[in-house]
């Protein structure tokens, strides 16, 4: 699934941007470097969540319980 939301995200900003390219090579680095930013908002969304949850769970079972 993340592969496809990266795709469709990559696909949405090309569509929105309207952009001319002067060439081939244009297009293929832009779409490169938008698929690589894209990729990385996904694994740093994912990981935030990760820690979000986390934190959470530790926090319900008392680990973070102001007790001594």
């Amino acid at each position: 699934a993340n592969a496809e939301d990266v795709t469709q995200e990559v696909f949405l900003r090309c569509f929105r941007k309207d952009i001319v390219f002067e060439s081939e090579e244009h297009i293929k680095a832009w779409l490169i470097r938008v698929t690589i930013n894209c990729s990385k908002n996904l694994f740093h969304n994912c990981f935030l969540l990760y820690i979000k949850i986390k934190f959470t769970i530790l926090d319900r079972i008392g680990v973070f319980s102001s007790e001594c």
